[in-house]
């Protein structure tokens, strides 16, 4: 016997509480309270399972579970830094490398369905139903540890106050009012604000998305891309060098980023084979 869907348990228990609305009072008052927890039950569940799906399964993370990690050892500050982050960057990549994949699948079918153009959109590539190199050159993976390392650098290990009041682990910045965080030190004459996130989550997505989308890392895209026409995994200290234009510093920055990935590359990884990634 098959599974009643949902739709058709809903409509049964709206059905139910239209008959109990027609008795007496004194007599729906059980009814009613139970039917109330049962809708209540279906609530919580939809939006746990809404949540699973839309994090990968992690869970909702904020900053406020990384507050006061300065109270800590360093190298237990890092451990629980990384722990906390790592799971949600895998479940991120692992979401763009499926949408990879069903690019793949179409484009080797010979199919060009509308979703394809939506995300060619999203990634900011003009289709016309040929641009199948570029668009795949944008949806791919990050590696962790260059990610972790950005993560650490731009938040100083979740700490910063963009971090602990807008979620914001990279520096992101938006420009329409009242969409993030003002900076104390802001230049006179300048709009932007630090970029405000419901959660930890979203801000990896956006980092990821930025990386994979601005003109500033096609440079890092292409090396990654290059990666993969070899044959093989780019490292995060490899495509480091294309982050030249992340920061004003230029080189600098991308060698203290590959400083902060060799010195915490088994932290980060919290495997056996770190040394390899």
């Amino acid at each position: 016997m098959t599974k009643p869907k949902f739709t058709e348990m809903l409509a049964g228990l709206l059905e139910y509480l239209d008959r109990v609305r027609r008795k007496p009072l004194q007599d729906n008052f059980i009814p009613i309270a139970l039917s109330i927890v049962f809708l209540g039950g279906i609530g919580y569940a939809g939006f746990w399972i809404y949540e699973h799906q839309s994090t990968g399964g992690v869970g909702r993370i904020e900053a406020e579970d990384m507050a006061g990690l300065d109270e800590l050892r360093i190298t237990e500050k890092k451990r629980q830094f990384f722990d906390t982050l790592r799971p949600v960057v895998e479940a991120e990549n692992a979401r763009i490398l499926e949408l990879r994949e069903e690019i793949i699948e179409a484009r080797d079918a010979g199919e060009n369905p509308g979703w394809i153009a939506e995300t060619a959109d999203n990634y900011g590539v003009d289709w016309t139903g040929k641009e199948w190199k570029s668009l795949l050159n944008r949806v791919d993976a990050v590696p962790l540890t260059l990610t972790l390392a950005q993560a650490a650098n731009e938040s100083s290990w979740g700490q910063s106050r963009f971090a602990q009041e807008g979620n914001n682990l990279f520096g992101e910045w938006c420009f329409d009012p009242g969409c993030g965080i003002v900076p104390g030190q802001r230049p006179e004459g300048e709009t932007y604000e630090v970029q405000a996130f419901s959660s930890i989550n979203t801000s990896v997505r956006s980092y990821l998305h930025n990386i994979n989308t601005h003109n500033a890392y096609r440079e890092l895209r292409a090396m990654r891309a290059q990666a993969a026409a070899e044959g093989r995994k780019p490292t995060g200290m490899e495509l480091a060098a294309g982050l030249k234009r992340y920061s004003e510093r230029g080189m600098a920055y991308v060698e203290e980023i590959r400083a902060t990935i060799r010195r915490n590359r088994d932290l980060m990884l919290d495997t056996e084979v770190a040394s390899k990634n």
